[in-house]
């Protein structure tokens, strides 16, 4: 988890490098303000258990290709999803990561001991809905887009971790990643969260 993290937070600054070099949002779509869905519609586009339209509307990027698997077994969550932007201008590396792993797994110790600053430093955000916090450039940004954040929420039994390289000019990154955990909840039957 360590080296995955470290290596995740590699290509969220070289994201973020190569995004303070972006004007905001592709040239094609305005920013859309409305909150995300916390499913996704019946019959939408999947992205790694998200609506594509969401992931879209979240990071202002177009999704260009994914690659990777989640699962569910016994009702507990594990795998990760790579999801990379259309135009690679834009953004170097991934637009976003998503992992599913067993909360009593060393990754969902290792989050546990975030959330809970045991060792580290507390969330920038702590849920209230959920089990879970987020860290990163979570201010609303007016004219350009934010430089991405890192989010652990428990889903039950399992650990759900989003890394996002970048958010929506104009869009809460903290609230958008609390909606696409719920979306990959809802896709993959995960049992409520507590």
């Amino acid at each position: 988890m360590a080296r995955f993290v470290a290596v995740a937070a590699l290509a969220v600054v070289l994201g973020v490098l190569v995004g303070c070099t972006s004007q905001g949002p592709a040239p094609d779509r305005e920013p859309v303000l409305t909150p995300l869905p916390t499913a996704p519609a019946k019959g939408a586009d999947l992205v790694c258990g998200m609506d594509r339209e969401s992931v879209e509307t979240a990071t202002g990027l177009a999704v260009g290709s994914w690659e990777g698997e989640l699962t569910v077994r016994d009702g507990i969550g594990s795998g990760q999803c790579v999801v990379q932007p259309k135009d690679k201008s834009l953004l170097s590396g991934p637009l976003l990561w998503v992992t599913m792993a067993a909360a009593s797994s060393a990754d969902g110790l290792d989050a546990r001991a975030h959330l809970d600053g045991d060792g580290y430093r507390r969330p920038d955000v702590l849920y209230t809905s959920v089990d879970g916090g987020v860290w990163g450039d979570l201010k609303i940004q007016t004219k350009s887009m934010s430089f991405g954040a890192v989010s652990f929420v428990f889903w039950g039994d399992t650990l759900i971790h989003f890394i996002v390289a970048s958010g929506e000019e104009g869009r809460s990154v903290a609230t958008d990643l609390l909606a696409l955990t719920q979306q990959v909840a809802t896709t993959y039957g995960l049992p409520d969260a507590p």
